[in-house]
């Protein structure tokens, strides 16, 4: 038995930084985290405002010293067939990054625990009933674990497992996918341009980055039923995919031919309650962001941090705080969407294709939840949540 005053669900981004922050205000913190950082993760580029998230939770000079690749800017290949440069010179924060993700969380997860934080990997929830606050059955490493908790934090990414248990469904934008294809070789190595690549395609866009280690990213993103209707294999289906990006494809060059290709799931997405009694949802877990933004681990790492300050009694008292917290994501959550719709907007080049006519749908002067209504492509709205009770 393990007592806790938080317990903290997955250990990505957003569940490392609550709990740096919960153990440094003197919480007991458990996370539980279901792999061991072994498996290959997506989300490997980071905005230069990624600096400043590392450096309020005491990780900026551990990421510094992973040897973590610069990125000095963005190239983009979006409404116009030639591409333009965004450069970082000027960003107050410095270059951007391009990192391993299971790299970067392993240190997050590292950090946590020597803030004073336990973190358990291979760590596989059985069952949780509430019970003087949360009494969770786990199984770490083959061996059963029972963790009493005051409070849940779900930061289970964008399967929010603990809050869809509870019956909290999710409302969804779009069903948007990426075949995922990574690199590794001197090939790699022989791509100069270590910039960001973004290219709009027909039935989609790809993005691209060089990294750390001789290695690569190339990713496909498009609608799940433009993918299904192919019936090309993902790997095959990747290469073919190229040829309709040129940019994408010169840069790539044989490194193609050696791939190891994966389907994520990458859609736009809002928890229907961000909060209940004595749980809280953060990161991908509460609202999962179009990787067009490339905001997700900023995002995350705040959401986790905001979650803590509620708890801790920084945002006031903790049911009020936590009931802020959950408005504020929300309305985040929404100026993600007009900006998410503002960019797509920017593409007109195929006004015919179903992927881009779904996203001009989607008109930012509008209430995005009678958008989504209206489009029949989605979930119904979301549903106002319950104040949560003081832990």
């Amino acid at each position: 038995m393990e007592r806790v005053d938080v317990a903290v669900l997955g250990g990505g981004p957003a569940g490392s930084a609550a709990a740096i922050a919960l153990a440094r205000a003197g919480r007991t913190v458990v996370v539980l985290e279901r792999s061991r950082y072994d498996r290959i993760r997506i989300g490997e580029i980071l905005p230069p405002a990624v600096r400043l998230p590392l450096c309020v939770l005491g990780a900026w000079e551990r990421f510094h010293d992973e040897g973590f690749a610069p990125a000095p800017g963005i190239v983009s290949v979006w409404g116009q067939a030639r591409p333009y440069a965004t450069d970082f010179v000027a960003n107050p924060y410095g270059q951007g990054w391009h990192v391993d993700r299971c790299r970067f969380d392993r240190m997050l997860a590292e950090t946590a625990q020597r803030t004073g934080a336990r973190v358990h990997t291979g760590a596989r929830l059985l069952g949780c009933d509430e019970l003087d606050g949360w009494r969770l059955d786990v199984v770490v490493a083959g061996e059963p674990l029972c963790v009493q908790a005051d409070f849940v934090i779900d930061a289970t990414g964008r399967s929010s497992r603990f809050a869809r248990g509870k019956g909290v469904g999710r409302v969804v934008w779009d069903r948007l996918v990426g075949i995922v294809g990574l690199l590794d070789g001197p090939d790699v190595e022989a791509v100069r341009d270590r910039r960001t690549l973004i290219e709009s395609c027909p039935d989609g866009w790809w993005y691209s980055a060089m990294l750390p280690g001789r290695r690569g990213v190339a990713a496909y993103l498009s609608d799940t039923d433009q993918i299904a209707g192919t019936q090309m294999r993902p790997p095959e289906l990747w290469r073919e995919r190229r040829r309709c990006a040129p940019y994408t494809d010169r840069r790539l060059g044989a490194m193609g031919r050696n791939v190891e290709v994966r389907v994520i799931a990458a859609g736009t997405s809002m928890l229907q309650r961000l909060i209940g009694d004595n749980w809280a949802a953060a990161g991908d877990a509460a609202t999962a962001v179009d990787p067009l933004s490339g905001q997700g681990v900023v995002r995350a790492l705040g959401s986790g941090m905001a979650v803590a300050r509620a708890l801790t009694g920084l945002g006031g008292e903790p049911a009020a705080a936590l009931t802020d917290y959950a408005a504020d994501t929300e309305r985040r959550f929404r100026h993600h969407l007009r900006q998410r719709a503002d960019y797509y907007a920017r593409e007109t080049r195929w006004p015919d294709s179903p992927f881009w006519v779904r996203r001009h749908l989607h008109l930012h002067h509008e209430d995005p939840t009678t958008t989504t209504r209206r489009t029949h492509e989605h979930s119904p709205a979301r549903r106002p949540h319950p104040p949560a009770r003081r832990h």
